[in-house]
């Protein structure tokens, strides 16, 4: 009996091995084509910035944990408040890839592997959770069927080269559900803490929201069992485990709140999600987990809802219980929240942090829970129907019926799949047109005359482009600064980006746009020079100092809020302080009582803000404060000097200043508290300007600048306790569960 049965566990483990490999192959040998994508049109430019601003950090003998990036909205140290792991495992398969490998490349590469194989964590998860191996291997083949509108969860379109490149998030549903399965085990079965622990730091760090997420979700565990203060305190260890590991990324994040922009130019839905309304929407026509539509000829049909039945089967059959109850409780508490702002208001404030977070991402925990429960109502189908009598009909059926309903949800995919490599035709044969293009933007001198100017996605920009990918996408793939698209919007300077004008040179001035790349057909400004001319473009020069620039600094502006900050500094773009070089400084709290004369405006978002003179007040009749906020000063300010020998560097910018009298050099980058400006080698104060942009004093003469991002000893020496204080709680752990008890 003893043989036979070890005979049927070893059939039963070949066949799911050899299942779960034929899932991989055929995944694998649909997606190939993405393992030679072209230039990125998504998010994935972002990680491959970040991944080589990582790689540079290495290479000049640095950790990697908090470098600038010089090239994103005006520059950013994004990975100071941005998930590092995803990008320190991309910068790490770069290094070690043999040959010279891009990290573009790499990244391909990689986001490939990670999704073919995802289906064996997947299993692995469920199996280490307690859930048996047929309904674990019946949920690892289903998750790669998962399809949803555009929504940013967990299906193929949230990864792929045509859809939203969300890599980190791809990287952390690696670690997610055994983070989850580590956290049932440590809280429901009193196993070992610090793997949960671990699992869900390495989510964290992955994406932060799909580590908060298992997190959060692993607290209802405490709502069930009769060992609530067991759980309870196994659950804080947890937490405390998972704190220790994050704080060196957690505590500069919270640090730095007043930095982090919550852009007014994202949509709604993005924090807020998108209600009731819409949600029950989807639900109605299965598009939560089955959207998608199959081609037939000339006709075209739905998708078969077939993930969707499985999991209301499995709730119908009374098969949720246990490890499975435990998900369906987590699905169920995430599609709840997906639901909303729009439905649920102020309640969703009891969550912690809430409203820093993009609460649509709260689908892909529900969409990654879905495949466990389609598989357990698929074998409970099964078994329900070989109870009764004609069992090899009935199985026949039900079988046709699974074969027809998955064939169709595959199909599907393979469809999408193909539009996606036919979408990169385009693009992969204009890369000719693209390098040549790129060589001559790097002989005319860009990066050092400034940013470039493709347009923006608000204009000629999004169709502006080389196959599918709009230029601007090709600058930043290419590591060119332009003044582009948002693809970062963390900076607080990012939200007035779609405030240039082109047609102004003093905003080409303010913002260092040194460079114009146009359609041919597209007439550039009077005072840019052409430079060169290829297949659909011209290039034109402008002339402008580039990334430093002379000015005075004639006000202060004191606003408490962003939209304090925002409003004040569009009135001053839209009048003549640039053309005149007359910024003003931010003060984000006022140091005590105003002067009574000032400029106020109370502005439709509740915002206020107050500009008044340096050493003064403005004279009767002046003009009104949003149209010219720095109008009653003199139009043609004494000559105030040159700047020459502009140098930048990894982080750093340098410049000789010729000085006629004490002026300001502003630097056309990003203000951070962390920067730091030496003039003549001695450390001087550094201050927040319009448009966010850094100031330094610089007295009259020659002198040499000096501004560069400094971001100090507390994260490397937060790293290294976390992992001696985790180490450490490893080895207590595991001594104290060899100690038997009496």
């Amino acid at each position: 009996m003893s043989r036979q049965s070890n005979e049927n566990s070893t059939s039963s483990a070949a066949i799911t091995v050899s299942l779960l490999m034929l899932s991989v192959i055929f995944w694998g040998w649909l997606i190939a084509p993405e393992f030679h994508a072209p230039a990125d049109l998504n998010d994935s430019i972002v990680h491959q910035a970040l991944a080589d601003a990582v790689l540079e950090s290495w290479k000049a003998g640095g950790l990697g944990l908090d470098p600038w990036i010089p090239d994103w909205t005006f520059g950013y140290p994004v990975l100071r408040h941005y998930q590092p792991g995803a990008h320190w495992l991309l910068a790490a398969v770069t290094a070690l890839w043999p040959g010279d490998a891009s990290v573009a490349q790499t990244l391909n590469y990689l986001t490939c592997a990670l999704w073919v194989f995802h289906p064996l964590v997947y299993w692995v998860a469920l199996r280490w959770m307690g859930v048996g191996r047929s309904i674990a291997t019946a949920g690892a083949l289903l998750s790669p069927l998962v399809s949803a509108p555009a929504l940013f969860g967990w299906d193929w379109g949230s990864f792929s080269w045509g859809g939203a490149g969300l890599f980190t998030q791809l990287v952390a549903a690696w670690p997610f559900p055994l983070a989850l399965a580590a956290g049932y085990r440590a809280v429901a079965r009193r196993g070992r803490i610090w793997p949960a622990a671990l699992l869900l730091t390495l989510t964290a760090l992955a994406h932060l929201i799909y580590g908060y997420m298992a997190a959060i979700g692993l607290g209802l565990l405490l709502l069930k069992g009769p060992d609530r203060r067991d759980r309870f305190f196994r659950l804080l260890g947890i937490y405390a485990g998972t704190a220790v590991g994050v704080s060196f990324f957690a505590i500069p994040f919270l640090m730095d709140q007043a930095y982090i922009l919550h852009s007014r130019w994202e949509p709604a839905w993005k924090w807020d999600s998108f209600g009731a309304g819409q949600v029950w929407e989807w639900v109605r026509n299965f598009d939560l987990f089955d959207h998608g539509e199959i081609e037939f000829g000339d006709q075209s049909f739905s998708r078969p809802p077939i993930l969707t039945l499985l999991v209301l089967a499995a709730i119908a059959l009374g098969t949720i219980h246990g490890p499975l109850g435990f998900l369906a409780a987590f699905g169920g508490f995430w599609l709840v929240i997906f639901v909303g702002r729009p439905t649920w208001g102020p309640v969703l404030d009891l969550l912690p942090f809430s409203s820093n977070l993009h609460l649509h991402r709260a689908l892909g925990a529900t969409q990654m829970i879905a495949p466990a429960l389609a598989g357990a109502g698929a074998v409970a189908l099964f078994r329900r129907v070989r109870e009764r009598p004609r069992s090899i009909v009935g199985t026949t059926l039900l079988g046709l019926c699974l074969a027809l309903g998955l064939g169709g949800a595959v199909v599907e995919r393979a469809e999408y799949m193909g539009q996606n490599r036919d979408w990169m035709e385009p693009t992969r044969n204009a890369e000719p047109h693209w390098q040549a293009l790129r060589l001559q933007l790097e002989e005319f001198g860009a990066p050092g005359e400034g940013r470039i100017f493709a347009g923006r996605a608000q204009d000629f920009g999004k169709k502006f482009a080389m196959g599918h990918v709009p230029i601007y996408c090709m600058l930043a793939h290419a590591r060119l600064p332009a003044l582009s698209y948002m693809f970062m919007a963390m900076s607080p300077s990012t939200d007035f980006l779609p405030l240039f004008e082109p047609e102004r040179l003093d905003h080409h001035q303010a913002f260092s746009v040194g460079t114009l790349l146009l359609p041919g057909d597209r007439p550039a400004p009077d005072f840019a020079l052409a430079t060169g001319a290829g297949p659909g473009f011209r290039t034109y020069e402008v002339p402008i100092s580039p990334w430093f620039s002379l000015a005075d600094i004639d006000a202060d502006l004191y606003a408490q809020t962003e939209p304090g900050r925002y409003a004040a500094t569009k009135a001053w773009l839209a009048g003549s302080g640039p053309g005149r070089g007359s910024y003003f400084r931010v003060h984000r709290s006022p140091p005590g009582p105003l002067p009574q004369k000032q400029l106020r405006a109370d502005g439709p978002e509740g915002s206020t803000w107050h500009l008044h003179p340096v050493g003064g007040v403005y004279p009767e009749g002046r003009p009104a404060p949003l149209l010219d906020p720095l109008g009653d000063l003199e139009s043609s300010p004494p000559p105030r000097g040159k700047i020459r020998n502009v140098d930048l560097g990894p982080g750093s910018w340098h410049a000789t200043v010729d000085a006629l009298r004490p002026v300001h050099a502003i630097l056309a980058s990003a203000f951070h508290p962390r920067l730091v400006a030496e003039v003549d080698g001695a450390r001087v104060p550094i201050m927040e300007v319009g448009l966010h942009f850094s100031g330094v004093a610089i007295p009259s003469g020659t002198h040499d600048l000096v501004v560069r991002y400094a971001p100090g000893p507390l994260k490397p020496i937060l790293l290294v306790l976390g992992l001696l204080l985790g180490g450490l709680w490893i080895l207590v752990e595991e001594r104290r569960r060899r100690v038997p008890r009496d």
